[in-house]
């Protein structure tokens, strides 16, 4: 039987992998410090899981319809109305999706048919890649820095009519980079001129750090006419298993990764959306748990680093640190790494082709397991 050939061209994520074989070392009695996982190190707060067992007593357990249960998506547009001054219908132009990774998914697959292309600033989440070349499409990568500054003259030689899609990611998921107003009224303004969707994926957006700021494509005029925003609740709320993104953007493209939606999962799960409705009534309580334990770990991971030879990009937002090493083979150092110290970061080769030459840690997990895995990388950079 043959395999195919989209899904045959895709290694699966780095992430998972690592993962996998340090808990295989684990069940072997070996102790690994966990830095590789994009997970936050507390759980859901709990008036969301009272919410959740209450809506599975009064039996919300059924199906809903494929673009989400009403109220949530009511409540997701009350969000950003008072979070970001917008204004939108969210009868038509919000699908809640099982994850925002479907929401990518939903979003490129949208706009895009075989041979065509999607850019993708880089580095950038090891799925993206794999979401494009899976719907038989080109994955284009753009190497952007800090503050998503490109180079004008590579995206012009990147772009052509075969071009349907670009993706940004702010703060961005390796780099813990963001975007400058005049990057993001930028690339919006070339995705106009050249009739491209531009995928803002704001998963991050709560996590922001010292004095900077995050640009939405919302802040952008007429934004509907050439992007979408993708969200969701697992990052902000620690809500991963309960899979629940969405997506904002035109009706027209709504439309769209709705019937994504009812091609794969059919909805997203009732009582989670219940969870989720919960969730952004209790955001400013999020806020305050993000300001008083999320801040202090990035400000002390940083500190950690600072007490060893390593180079590293200081997180302007987002949950991660990337990390400079002294190897052009991400994988094999991380393996190494893994094998010798028993710390697991993720590859930076798994993030791009701009990636290689780095590992990505997640610092939101427990100050000792931090302070030891730090300790671990900084012995072993010293012994390499």
């Amino acid at each position: 039987m043959d395999i195919s050939t989209n899904l045959s061209k895709i290694t699966g994520s780095a992430t998972a992998q690592i993962f996998s074989i340090a808990k295989e070392m684990e069940s072997e009695g070996k102790d690994i410090i966990h830095l590789e996982i994009g997970q936050p190190n507390y759980g859901p707060l709990t008036k969301i899981i009272e919410a959740t067992k209450n809506a599975l007593t009064n039996n919300e357990t059924g199906y809903t319809v494929s673009k989400g249960i009403e109220e949530l998506r009511e409540s997701i547009a009350k969000y950003h109305e008072k979070n970001d001054n917008l204004k939108c219908n969210y009868i038509n132009e919000i699908v809640i999706t099982s994850g925002a990774k479907l929401a990518i998914f939903g979003a490129v697959w949208s706009v895009t048919n075989s041979g065509d292309n999607v850019i993708i600033l880089n580095p950038s989440w090891v799925s993206y890649k794999d979401i494009v070349i899976s719907l038989g499409a080109e994955a284009r990568f753009l190497k952007a820095d800090m503050d998503f500054n490109y180079d004008i003259n590579e995206l012009d030689n990147l772009i052509d009519t075969n071009t349907k899609a670009m993706i940004v990611n702010s703060p961005c998921n390796p780099t813990g980079a963001m975007i400058s107003e005049e990057n993001m009224k930028s690339l919006a303004e070339i995705c106009r001129k050249n009739d491209i969707l531009l995928i803002s994926d704001e998963i991050y957006h709560e996590y922001i750090y010292d004095e900077n700021k995050h640009y939405s494509l919302f802040n952008i005029e007429n934004w509907k006419e050439i992007g979408v925003v993708v969200n969701g609740f697992s990052k902000t709320y620690s809500m991963t298993g309960f899979r629940l993104g969405y997506v904002i953007g035109d009706k027209k493209i709504i439309k769209e990764i709705n019937k994504v939606m009812q091609l794969t999962a059919s909805c997203g799960t009732n009582f989670a959306q219940h969870g989720a409705i919960e969730a952004l009534n209790v955001i400013d309580e999020m806020r305050d748990f993000i300001k008083n334990d999320v801040v202090p770990l990035r400000n002390n991971v940083i500190k950690l680093l600072d007490n060893y030879d390593i180079e590293y990009l200081t997180p302007k937002g987002g949950i991660y640190v990337w990390l400079k090493i002294p190897s052009n083979d991400s994988t094999s150092w991380a393996q190494s790494l893994l094998e010798n110290k028993g710390v697991a970061l993720t590859p930076g080769r798994a993030f791009g082709p701009d990636g290689e030459g780095f590992v990505r840690i997640c610092f939101t997990k427990d100050y000792d397991q931090l302070e030891e895995g730090i300790k671990r990388i900084g012995q072993f950079l010293a012994e390499s």
